[in-house]
């Protein structure tokens, strides 16, 4: 028997999936962490730690399946957003910053008045942000010690397969995330973006397909941990593509919105047309891109609304289910600023229509409902882009909450499918599946991944939902207008 193996390094926690080729059996690990941001903006952490997490979910699923080392074929590894700084010998040369990290802003805006937007955007087809890992290297090599030690960037689940393999490879969805340096129009890294930025091209790892091998596991590597230098390593891929994956999202026209610490709604569309509103990668799948939209606040939005009540979040989702819809208090749920399709860091959270009659519930369902209306709200945008939705896909932990999911749907007055998916673990087995030739092609799984159920939406509830809709967007214009003013 032998198997192979899928790791995603989220924003929660680690997760492993290992599957027995033959009889299919799965096996699983788990290690939970926290990504960490302060009140200045700042995301760090060792890139280090997280390869350790990976070894430790690796071990433990081989110790639970009983087997010897070689009997691991492949593994996928993927992670969030983030930029690692290498310098000799693999070493980090200061810790990861992750997507959570806006201190690049005023850089990425700097660089976009000094090159042009309008140029950046042909090339990359992504707009100067802080969101992008690109934007944030520029920000840490301010710090001329940091620039002239670093020999390659990389992310953090990269910076586990250079771990284990010695290799510095990067997937083309990944790459592109690196904006403003890589160019969509040759599929490259930019040669002229990266002069322009008084950059070596030498930092810039190699790009490579997702499925497309890194190496195996280095001997001295193998020994240390209780591994076989015989495995194989993929390149991967990050979290996103990687969920995508899991949940069959590879057609155009599929959507996906993931219910986790971030909410991340991604649009698969064929690349005709990139709209500046989005973040714009390409899917795992080649010729596939996805249109992205992500806010920084979801699923931490309720944790911490349920850290400072002290109540569980099933406790608070259950009295959240007896309060008339639509609630009478509207909330902006841009507690950190905001990504794509609003692009403002500056943004923070709100609430309007509280009175002292109103209690927890009344202000948790209004947190609950802040999500559907920023998801009505990006819908509302790729329209006008000309961007097609014809299904939604839910995932991630939320996807769990029926009343979350449910008060989404009837905000939107869309149906979202909820898959039977272990998340981006289970995309990274896939992409191991693939390096193996046990599927041929990604499109397969449109077939192959079953729903569990479908949130059906409730018209009359949809129909009440618009004038709160209204009121929703009102308080978002006029936020964004005071933290415009704020900024001059």
């Amino acid at each position: 028997m032998d198997y192979i193996a899928g790791i995603d390094i989220g924003s929660a926690s680690t997760k492993g999936i290992m599957i027995d080729i033959d009889s299919g059996n799965y096996f699983a690990s788990n290690r939970l962490h926290a990504l960490k941001i302060s009140s200045q903006g700042v995301s760090e952490d060792k890139s280090e730690r997280f390869f350790e997490e990976v070894i430790a979910v690796l071990k433990e699923m081989m110790r639970i399946a009983d087997i010897s080392p070689n009997k691991l074929r492949t593994i996928s590894i993927s992670g969030f957003e983030s930029v690692s700084f290498i310098g000799e010998n693999g070493s980090e040369v200061r810790p990861m910053i992750s997507y959570l990290d806006s201190r690049s802003e005023d850089i990425s805006r700097d660089f976009g008045r000094k090159v042009g937007e309008d140029l950046i955007f042909e090339i990359t087809k992504n707009r100067p942000s802080s969101i992008f890992e690109g934007y944030k290297l520029l920000w840490a090599f301010e710090d001329s010690e940091v620039k002239n030690r670093t020999r390659k960037v990389l992310d953090v689940a990269k910076y586990s397969v250079l771990r284990l393999t010695g290799n510095y490879v990067i997937d083309r969805s990944t790459a592109m995330l690196f904006a403003p340096f890589y160019n969509q129009i040759k599929s490259s890294w930019s040669d002229d973006i990266i002069d322009m930025a008084k950059l070596s091209s030498d930092i810039f790892p190699l790009i490579k397909e997702s499925h497309d091998l890194s190496g195996t596991i280095l001997k001295e590597v193998a020994d240390k941990y209780g591994l076989s230098p015989e495995t194989r390593v993929t390149v991967g891929t990050q979290d996103a593509y990687a969920s995508l994956l899991a949940d069959g999202v590879v057609s155009i026209g599929d959507s996906s919105f993931i219910y986790a610490t971030s909410g991340v709604f991604d649009i698969i569309h064929d690349g005709e047309k990139f709209s500046n509103s989005f973040a714009n990668t390409r899917h795992v799948l080649p010729g596939v891109y996805v249109a992205e939209a992500a806010m920084y606040n979801a699923g931490s939005l309720l944790n911490w609304f349920g850290g400072i009540t002290g109540r569980k979040l099933k406790s608070l989702d259950k009295a959240a289910s007896k309060r008339k819809r639509p609630g009478e208090i509207i909330a902006l749920p841009f507690f950190s600023g905001e990504r794509a399709p609003i692009w403002n860091n500056k943004i923070r959270g709100a609430f309007r229509g509280v009175s002292l009659e109103h209690g927890i519930a009344d202000i948790y369902l209004s947190l609950l409902e802040s999500i559907g209306f920023w998801l009505r709200y990006t819908l509302s945008i790729a329209e006008k882009s000309g961007l097609k939705v014809e299904r939604i896909v839910a995932g991630g932990g939320g996807s769990k909450s029926s009343i979350w999911t449910q008060i989404v749907s009837d905000i939107i007055g869309r149906d979202q499918e909820i898959k039977i998916s272990q998340g981006a673990a289970e995309g990274d087995l896939f992409i191991s599946k693939k390096a193996e030739g046990l599927i041929k092609d990604y499109s397969e799984l449109k077939k192959t991944v079953k729903t569990k159920k479908t949130i059906k939406y409730n018209s009359r509830l949809h129909d009440e939902y618009s004038h709160r809709y209204d009121c929703f967007t009102k308080f978002l214009e006029e936020e964004i207008a005071r933290t415009v003013k704020v900024q001059q």
